[in-house]
């Protein structure tokens, strides 16, 4: 009786020692990108959500960006579940949303991914990603970051589901495809702009000219000319985009949509009415800058 009583005193006090992790909500969603914390820059919102919007026209996949000022004494992994619940992100048939939060007094970063999308971006896609952004966090670049870290999980779920077949689908299919070229025009841009030397545009150059001399079927010399020629366009983009980004950081003015920058564009996507009913499983990947 004793020993029994014992037992059950030393499980209490286990119980007790758990940590209990409080939730408390950021608020309601307005849209794609929620900026709870004010980090995002008016013409990096309006890019991203738009984006998203036709994103989620042609594949139905929801992803979502929130930034929060704190994250109230939560773990990250936790208030992200939890915050994926509530808002209830992706649709009830798929679970087919991505969360990307930003917890700025903390100093984390978390993805977290629907069920249904966990094939498409497994764990270590998601750490992968993160670390893309760490560097932009640390730098306190947050605009750099969301774009890099969107592009990127854009990349990884654009095939897995497609939406139903209608003609405002055809022009979001068409929207995405144009909007994540955007993206990739401006994640190469902003790593070069960046970079301290110019060698890695250059680099570019020499790999464009080789797969390009290869798919084309060039003989040695044709494809020796090209590639020369593209090395020597990537080390000039390289040192265009590069002084662009620095001319710009040293005056404080927005850095140009080709150099990385935001492209400052918008379209009228309509009235926001929420997310569909998805779940995350606990899948995606942390981290801290």
């Amino acid at each position: 009786m004793r020993t029994a009583l014992q037992v059950c005193v030393s499980v209490a006090l286990l119980l007790s020692a758990l940590p209990v992790y409080a939730y408390s909500s950021p608020g309601v969603p307005s849209g794609f990108v929620n900026d709870f914390a004010n980090v995002l820059s008016s013409e990096t919102k309006a890019e991203l959500e738009n984006g998203l919007r036709d994103f989620q026209a042609s594949t139905t996949n929801e992803v979502v960006l929130v930034t929060v000022p704190t994250l109230d004494g939560d773990v990250v992994s936790n208030y992200a579940v939890k915050l994926f619940e509530d808002w209830k992100i992706g649709t009830d048939e798929r679970d087919n949303g991505v969360l990307l939060l930003f917890a700025l007094t903390e100093r984390k970063v978390r993805i977290e991914v629907g069920y249904g999308l966990e094939g498409a971006l497994p764990d270590s896609a998601a750490e992968s990603i993160i670390q893309e952004m760490i560097p932009y966090l640390q730098a306190e670049d947050f605009d750099g970051a969301a774009r890099i870290g969107i592009a990127s999980i854009l990349v990884a779920t654009q095939g897995e589901y497609q939406g139903t077949v209608r003609t405002e689908d055809v022009v979001g299919s068409i929207l995405s495809i144009i909007f994540l070229g955007l993206f990739f025009i401006q994640w190469v841009a902003a790593i070069l702009a960046r970079s301290k030397s110019y060698w890695a545009g250059g680099l570019i150059g020499v790999v464009a000219g080789i797969v390009l001399a290869t798919l084309l079927g060039w003989w040695f010399v044709a494809g020796m000319v090209l590639t020369v020629l593209l090395a020597g366009l990537g080390l000039l983009l390289d040192y265009g985009v590069s002084h662009a980004y620095h001319e710009a950081v040293h005056a404080g003015t927005p850095t140009p949509w080709w150099a990385g920058g935001g492209t400052g564009g918008s379209h009228s996507g309509g009235s926001f009415g929420g997310f569909w009913g998805g779940s995350s499983g606990g899948g995606g990947a942390s981290g801290s800058w």
